[in-house]
């Protein structure tokens, strides 16, 4: 799963964005997709609450083969062609069944907080990383 979050006092239409990683052609929000002020905004794979390993409800289901997170990769949203924001990793900055969470002011982290099936992350929550 993957998390936005819109730390703005307004809130964010997001059928002005696009999400990409490396080599993949990245997906589109439909009309009507937005995340409220001081909100998050959870896309997965799947839409099950069983399926996802206990994770909240849904904001957005992507197809696999339009976005794929792999070892050495990034991340990034843009509105048209210019990239709003960048999320470069590798392999080493994960550990399984943990979310890696990245702050307002670029920090990342390591989730601590546990959910659903026994994963830890903190969908449906910003929480920072200091």
């Amino acid at each position: 799963w993957i998390e936005l979050y819109n730390p703005t006092e307004a809130p964010v239409d997001l059928s002005e964005y696009s999400f990409h990683s490396k080599d993949d052609t990245g997906l589109t929000f439909e009309n009507g997709s937005t995340i409220e002020p001081q909100s998050t905004f959870l896309l997965a794979v799947r839409k099950s609450h069983t399926g996802n390993g206990g994770l909240p409800k849904v904001d957005h289901v992507y197809n696999h083969n339009v976005l794929k997170v792999l070892g050495t990769d990034w991340l990034e949203l843009k509105k048209g062609e210019t990239i709003v924001d960048r999320w470069e990793f590798t392999r080493t900055d994960f550990k399984k069944g943990t979310a890696l969470q990245r702050d307002d002011e670029g920090h990342m982290c390591f989730s601590n907080t546990p959910y659903g099936d026994g994963d830890i992350g903190s969908p449906g929550s910003f929480i920072s990383c200091h």
